[in-house]
């Protein structure tokens, strides 16, 4: 195996462990079906703003470009992507919690894995992108002003 050595070890599984896998499926379900219901509301307002921006009456000039839906639209997914990862974490927990069957469980911390992995690195892409602003908020009008 790659050279790796795999160790196994025997891990009980207490019913304080139980209770709290329980407690967590039940908060995990509840928040990737809120983050659907998000992502929902977000996609008809995209909707709504690409048809309704030429509908609505001029402002100073200028209307909603169509193109701003399309970013509503956009950005649902970064909703609906750690939603659909909560949602099947708090499946294979529960399926765990009713078979006891270990490969439940592994599945349940792989989702998990994967939700923490998404939330890091969506963590970094706006880290990075509030950086970018901060320095272009600085940089672009000193170069205006010359």
């Amino acid at each position: 195996m790659d050279g790796q050595q795999v160790v196994s070890l025997a891990v009980t599984v207490t019913d304080q462990m139980i209770n709290s896998m329980r407690s967590t499926k039940m908060w995990t379900r509840f928040l990737s079906i809120m983050g659907f219901i998000a992502s929902g509301f977000v996609i008809l307002i995209g909707i709504f703003v690409s048809l309704a921006g030429n509908l609505l009456p001029q402002a100073q000039g200028g209307k909603l470009p169509p193109v701003l839906g399309l970013i509503y639209i956009f950005f649902s997914i970064f909703y609906i992507i750690p939603s659909v990862y909560l949602f099947k974490y708090s499946s294979a927990l529960g399926r765990y919690l009713d078979n006891k069957m270990e490969s439940e469980l592994a599945s349940a911390l792989s989702y998990q894995k994967s939700f923490w992995k998404f939330m890091g690195l969506v963590c970094l892409i706006m880290m990075i992108i509030v950086v970018v602003g901060i320095v272009a908020a600085i940089v672009i009008p000193l170069m205006v002003r010359h």
